[in-house]
């Protein structure tokens, strides 16, 4: 009984307040409910609906991004790629390299051949300010196997 006794005193003292209010400031408190909830369920809704879209948008964004740097790093790869290809053809590397796998190693001659060859190698190593390569590991066709260095390693040009 008291809670409705609480209640009914609150109601009483919200219509006395209103009677001494004017019209106008009562058509404002009635209707300010009226517009401000509608208006507040429309903002969420589309916060809800913008930021859905935002995300496909990043997410789209983001794809096109990596595919294009895909494509730039495939591109540089097949130069580089080529670039070594070509630099391996050459005759004097072929030709140090094919006589570095039938000399001895203590020999002058191979200490010639190796400074010939890495000679060749430094200059195609380095182009365009770009280092292509660090190692070059001498293999034999008939075995696939590394050249044999004193040391039980294979040299390192």
């Amino acid at each position: 009984m008291t809670n409705q006794t609480q209640s009914s005193g609150l109601l009483s003292r919200i219509r006395n307040w209103q009677r001494g209010l004017s019209l106008g400031a009562r058509l404002t408190y009635t209707m300010l409910p009226m517009v401000l909830i509608p208006m507040l369920i429309l903002s969420i809704v589309t916060y809800v609906r913008a930021r859905g879209l935002l995300e496909q948008q990043a997410t789209s964004q983001m794809l096109a991004a990596t595919q294009s740097q895909i494509g730039v790093l495939e591109e540089w790869t097949a130069a580089r790629e080529q670039r070594l290809q070509l630099g391996a053809q050459r005759a004097v590397v072929r030709q140090a390299g094919g006589e570095l796998i039938s000399v001895s190693r203590n020999s002058s001659r191979y200490r010639e051949l190796l400074e010939t060859v890495r000679t060749e190698l430094d200059d195609l190593r380095f182009r365009q300010g770009q280092v292509m390569f660090s190692d070059v590991l001498l293999v034999r066709a008939s075995d696939a196997q590394p050249i044999p260095h004193s040391k039980g390693k294979p040299p390192r040009f």
